[in-house]
């Protein structure tokens, strides 16, 4: 429900979503001291949205209503524990999928020339009133690897990629 308020009368009314979102104030003075009274709406604030409204009288007025949502972003680091690469197993780029729950919502591929780092942004922050729980998970990993995650969305995710390089016993 949302509050109207008729500014000339001070006349308040609440509009309902079961009621198609319309009123219409009645009883009315049409003139004032001889002069026809031109009169205006104006919606009581309504709590992240922004209204406008349109119209007149003669032709109704609409009050549009419009939210934001507020957005987010979640930044992820991929790291590399094989002793620089010495088996030369590491491949020249990963994908990572930004998810939330078992819905992958987005991918990314970095590399070398992206510092092994992307910023996922302009996310939705909710769904359905709800703060989005997002996670990373990396898509293929790379054959002799490991893979672990650490972070969460709010500070970053880490995906470390780990090999333990061969050895040779010499005697």
């Amino acid at each position: 429900t949302h509050p109207l308020r008729c500014l000339m009368q001070k006349k308040t009314a609440t509009i309902k979503e079961s009621e198609g979102w319309k009123y219409t104030f009645t009883g009315l003075e049409e003139k004032a001291n001889g002069t026809s009274i031109e009169y205006a709406i104006k919606e009581v604030e309504v709590a992240e949205y922004t209204s406008v409204v349109t119209g007149n009288m003669e032709e109704g007025f609409t009050i549009t209503n419009t939210h934001e949502p507020e957005t987010t972003e979640v930044k992820v680091t991929k790291v590399w524990s094989d002793n620089n690469n010495q088996d030369n197993l590491r491949p020249v780029s990963v994908t990572i999928a930004l998810k939330n729950g078992q819905t992958t919502v987005d991918t990314a591929t970095i590399d070398e020339k992206s510092n092994w780092t992307h910023t996922f942004t302009n996310l939705p922050k909710y769904a359905n009133g709800t703060e989005i729980n997002y996670t990373v998970e990396e898509t293929e990993v790379p054959t002799g690897y490991t893979v672990s995650y650490t972070g969460d969305a709010e500070n970053g995710f880490t995906v470390t990629n780990t090999h333990k390089p061969e050895t040779t016993d010499i005697y």
